[in-house]
């Protein structure tokens, strides 16, 4: 069944055209694309003229849907250039530690576990290099959770912050080089702080995390995260670093959710750097196969490119620069 015509009257229609500030009361979709933006008598003709009333070429009768928007604006929606969908919905759970300090981060740690005292893991999202006030270290967080894992996404999403029972159920030791493209941070003295940077975090972390979440869990995670895009007027965006865990519940959400998804979706294939040049060809193949594979998905979802990490990021960076952490550049 086709959508039906709608007609949005009585409201304040902004179409962002470069030196129109009018602000229309009438807009007209058909079959999900604006075909009028003016007065009410406009559409009045153009539903006329284009026998949108009447029978169409398919001998479908055409539905008109009125809606009076009671004076409310529209606007063009929003297209978000660089998204992580799943991450999105996954930290709207978890312990926001944004601008937060060392000690006020502390603070809320140890309240999420006075909530959730049988949790097998502590998540965080979003803290700043600047706003913890020091180096991030192990020892800050096994003060207030020494033997849970806890993991703690800085702002960018190209670092974490782990606690010492972290790095252990990831297998990760002092001994252990440096993964390609990424840094298992250490201090002078070469012990593990807890800092896991770029493909340290993707390939260690996210993957372990992943394994831990169920399917239903993803789909949760995913709704969260449209329905607070939808809040803020997205109707667009493109996910940056599409995992496999996460395609596979993207897909589910679309079945469930009458072959569309809330958003248009475009998708960037995340590859990382282990194996040999034909392990990584083999994941550039693999993200043709899934473009040519959700061509019918088109266009709430389809694979546009890969994702390649190559280089650090700027709150890191600045950090390095003002030699408050030490580090190396990648």
């Amino acid at each position: 069944m086709r959508s039906p015509t709608r007609v949005f009257s009585n409201a304040r229609v902004f179409t962002s055209k470069e030196g129109d500030s009018t602000l229309y009361d009438t807009l007209v979709t058909r079959r999900d694309k604006i075909v009028y933006v003016g007065d009410r008598a406009g559409a009045k003709e153009v539903l006329e003229v284009s026998c949108l009333r009447s029978v169409d070429a398919d001998n479908e009768s055409e539905e008109v849907e009125e809606r009076d928007m009671g004076g409310k604006v529209i606007l063009p929606g929003i297209l978000d250039g660089h998204i992580h969908l799943l991450q999105l919905g996954n930290a709207l759970g978890r312990v926001n530690c944004l601008r937060l300090s060392a000690a006020q981060i502390q603070a809320a740690f140890k309240a999420r576990r006075e909530a959730e005292p049988n949790a097998k893991m502590y998540l965080g999202a979003s803290f700043l290099f600047d706003a913890i006030g020091q180096p991030p270290h192990r020892k800050i967080l096994d003060e207030i959770i020494p033997d849970v894992p806890v993991f703690i996404d800085s702002m960018d999403l190209h670092s974490c912050w782990a606690n010492t029972k972290g790095l252990e159920v990831l297998g990760i030791t002092k001994d252990m080089p440096n993964p390609k493209g990424g840094e298992f941070q250490r201090d002078e003295n070469g012990e593990l702080t807890g800092l896991l940077m770029e493909t340290a975090f993707h390939d260690y972390v996210w993957p372990w995390i992943a394994d831990r979440t169920s399917l239903e869990e993803a789909i949760g995670q995913l709704d969260g995260a449209f329905k607070a895009f939808q809040s803020t007027g997205v109707t667009g965006a493109v996910d940056m670093a599409m995992l496999p865990d996460t395609l596979v519940a993207l897909e589910e959400y679309y079945k469930r959710n009458g072959n569309k998804l809330p958003i248009r979706l475009s998708m960037h294939w995340l590859l990382n750097f282990a194996g040999t040049d034909a392990d990584r060809e083999a994941r550039v193949r693999e993200a043709a196969a899934h473009k040519e594979r959700l061509k019918d998905k088109a266009p709430w979802m389809r694979m546009a490119g890969i994702k390649i990490i190559s280089d650090g990021v700027v709150d890191c960076e600045s950090i390095i620069i003002t030699g408050r952490q030490k580090s190396t550049k990648r």
